[in-house]
């Protein structure tokens, strides 16, 4: 399985705001019947707590870098505004990093059929999974000003992250 997408990881600039989480919709459990059906022992086993904790780590440790830009999803909503605000802070810092200070629930989506994909298709069909994840992060840079080595405190968020798979029919 290889890690499709990622949820926001809000860059706000300097400032801290604190505001209080709105839960993101849980992905359901029952998936009503796709377009193109699959027989429940043919599919992929749902991503395990340890991929997806994981797949968190390599986001956090791609956060500020060019590499979480290849991690999103294209249909990711205000990528381009976030790949901006990211790019704003990585000129005026240095040295960013994201670390995970806990993953404290996470809800893992049934695999469902990608849009798209042919109800009469043979072989090799592409499946994906969201899961939900609270975050608990601290943000770590050198201010370019002073020259010191700033810790935000921990801060927590909702990441949504997709999960690809296939199965043969």
């Amino acid at each position: 399985m290889v890690l499709f997408a990622v949820a926001c990881v809000a860059a706000s600039g300097w400032t801290q705001e604190s505001r209080r989480i709105r839960r993101i919709p849980v992905p359901p459990t029952a998936v009503p019947a796709p377009a193109v059906e699959i027989e429940a022992d043919r599919l992929p086993p749902p991503p395990s707590r340890s991929e997806i904790e994981n797949a968190v780590q390599k986001v956090a440790e791609a956060y500020g870098h060019s590499e979480l830009e290849k991690m999103l999803a294209r249909d990711f909503p205000n990528r381009e505004e976030l790949l901006d605000a990211l790019r704003r802070i990585q000129d005026r810092a240095t040295d960013i990093r994201l670390y995970v200070e806990s993953v404290e629930r996470v809800e893992v989506g049934a695999w469902q059929v990608a849009e798209g994909v042919d109800p009469t298709a043979r072989g090799q069909i592409p499946l994906h999974s969201t899961c939900v994840v609270d975050v608990r992060t601290r943000l770590t840079y050198d201010d370019p000003d002073t020259g010191e080595r700033i810790v935000r405190d921990v801060g927590r968020g909702q990441w949504m992250l997709r999960f690809e798979g296939k199965t043969v029919r």
